[in-house]
């Protein structure tokens, strides 16, 4: 995973991605990154890209949410990952 690289502006996106979702610590963060860097190597790519984020978003961050349990009106979470996602303006 060492040869694995990473744009700044992928760290910027985890970052915008993290305050939009209202998460309070860095875990989600750094554990986003490793999965991304993974799913990359995996893909058989040398650098991580916006798509491998989106892809660690969906498995890092459901049990992270804030969620009422009994809400019926309330979004999922891949609802919420996905509205945030939409809203981060960050290109490369």
């Amino acid at each position: 995973m060492k040869d694995i690289e990473i744009d700044s502006f992928i760290y910027q996106v985890v970052a915008e991605l993290s305050i939009e979702l209202g998460l309070e610590s860095h875990r989600a963060d750094i554990t986003m990154i490793k999965t991304a860097m993974t799913i990359a190597a995996f893909d058989g790519r040398k650098q991580v890209q916006r798509e491998d984020i989106t892809r660690a978003a969906y498995l890092v961050l459901p049990h992270r949410l804030r969620q009422a349990p009994f809400d019926d009106s309330a979004n999922n979470a891949f609802d919420q990952i996905n509205m945030a996602l939409s809203t981060i303006s960050v290109v490369n």
